[in-house]
């Protein structure tokens, strides 16, 4: 893995060392450029991201919530036993 660094910007190239063509997949390279973030960007980008997992499994849980009240309202509903 080469890197160099140009204007602030760190740049990674991967590849598999003696293997220009691993795989036989037309349009897939074994090479690729990253382009990588200076610190601070990287950690601004780090908070903005870090409640992301819990907001995930929240909203998880409120679908799960609303599917099982709608499962055990419906057949109410539509059989009249409940009224909106």
């Amino acid at each position: 893995m080469a890197a160099e660094v140009n204007n602030n910007i760190a740049v990674r190239t991967l590849a598999k060392p003696g293997n220009p063509c691993g795989n036989n997949v037309v349009g897939l390279h074994t090479e690729m450029e990253l382009i990588l973030p200076d610190e601070k960007t990287a950690a601004h980008f780090g908070r903005l991201v870090e409640p992301l997992p819990a907001e995930i499994i929240s909203l998880a849980r409120k679908i799960q919530n609303r599917r099982r009240t709608r499962d055990l309202l419906l057949p109410r509903w539509l059989s009249g036993q409940v009224e909106l």
